[in-house]
């Protein structure tokens, strides 16, 4: 058999695929479970590009070989396709930043993923991330969209195509493109009657010239058309807002603290082939101007409350967005927020198109709008 095998890697060297694969197939027929042959195997499938099949083998071995040489063996075989495909990340990488927009931030993202994938998922994605095993499990959400890395857009782009092509939801975006997204904020909705369930509707969006405006002027808004089937997803939350209060510390020193004064309802309406979010939100909407809606009320001899209209609002608004679309809730949003508000200065990138009037900048509006494009942008 040695001199079978000498004929085999000479074969296998000079890249002479069939005749190697001719030879190794008949020292297999005699002898199937030869260890030296399954490593002849590995190399071969190596050799000839089939990487996943070698590295299979190369780890069966070393659960099941014994002898040292062939333990190293099948430990350098599998060192040399992590070495290669380092290689080819750091080139794919180097060619990725030169690219347009490859310099600029971006973010990875990651859809969430059923707990009984996680295991074959984490082994995956801590390959491609360089990443312990465990570490990668935590990395994988289960229910929210999650924020995997920010950073250079050309690196994270490479990252997410290697992701995808091993099945794993992920995706890369520029903040570049979220701020190229149109935001327009409105001030109230005119519809005619809606049928249950009929999307072929079509709206009217009275909306501020301007998305960063904070005040309502009726002689100075512009009218946009749309239908309900144009809608591609859509975000519901709730934003804080924020004063300072003069409290005392342990030693009876008067201190300013930042507490929440209030919470902002807000929705985002995406119109993904306009490139487009309709935004609104309970402190400008205008509920008094155009469609009326019935509001239910606790108590009936008084005036609705805000929180009572704005719950009327999204009720009528629900039934009718299309069935097939996704609709994100502030459970999501808050969860994305608790673990992206570590990155402030990487937030503040992002333009809010946000109008609440706060007396201080906050980074929760840049947040949402990261969010929201984030939502708007994925595949």
């Amino acid at each position: 058999m040695e001199k079978q095998l000498a004929q085999f890697d000479h074969y296998l060297a000079k890249r002479e695929f069939a005749k190697a694969a001719a030879i190794l197939k008949k020292l297999l027929s005699q002898q199937p479970s030869d260890l030296q042959l399954k490593l002849c195997t590995a190399r071969y499938h190596h050799a000839a590009g089939k990487v996943d099949k070698a590295e299979a083998i190369y780890r069966e071995l070393l659960k099941s070989a014994a002898q040292p040489q062939l333990l190293d063996q099948a430990r350098r075989g599998l060192q040399a396709i992590e070495a290669a495909e380092l290689k080819e990340q750091r080139e794919r990488i180097a060619e990725a930043i030169e690219q347009p927009l490859g310099q600029s931030a971006g973010l990875l993202g990651l859809e969430p993923i059923a707990s009984e994938l996680k295991q074959e998922a984490a082994i995956k994605l801590a390959r491609i991330l360089h990443l312990d095993p465990y570490t990668a499990k935590t990395q994988i959400p289960s229910r929210n969209l999650r924020l995997l890395r920010i950073g250079t857009y050309g690196e994270l782009l490479v990252y997410g195509q290697q992701l995808q092509a091993v099945g794993l939801p992920a995706f890369a975006i520029s903040l570049a493109a979220i701020d190229q997204i149109e935001v327009k904020s409105v001030a109230y909705f005119e519809s005619e009657p809606i049928p249950q369930g009929n999307n072929g509707d079509r709206l009217t969006a009275f909306c501020l010239n301007a998305a960063q405006s904070h005040r309502y002027v009726a002689d100075e808004l512009d009218r946009l058309g749309f239908g309900w089937n144009e809608v591609t997803s859509c975000v519901i939350s709730v934003l804080p807002t924020f004063s300072e209060v003069v409290n005392f510390d342990a030693k009876q020193k008067l201190i300013k603290e930042e507490q929440v004064l209030d919470l902002v309802n807000v929705c985002d309406l995406h119109l993904g082939d306009r490139n487009l979010i309709l935004r609104f939100h309970d402190y400008l909407y205008q509920f008094n101007q155009g469609m009326q809606l019935a509001v239910p009320q606790v108590h009936k001899n008084l005036q609705p409350t805000v929180q009572e209209r704005w719950s009327s609002l999204i009720n009528w608004l629900e039934p009718n967005l299309p069935k097939n679309i996704q609709v994100y809730r502030d459970r999501d949003f808050k969860t994305f927020a608790d673990m992206a508000l570590a990155f402030s200065d990487f937030i503040k990138q992002v333009e809010p198109n946000l109008n609440l009037e706060r007396k201080k900048e906050s980074v929760w509006d840049n947040c949402f709008q990261l969010y929201s494009g984030m939502v708007f942008l994925r595949p």
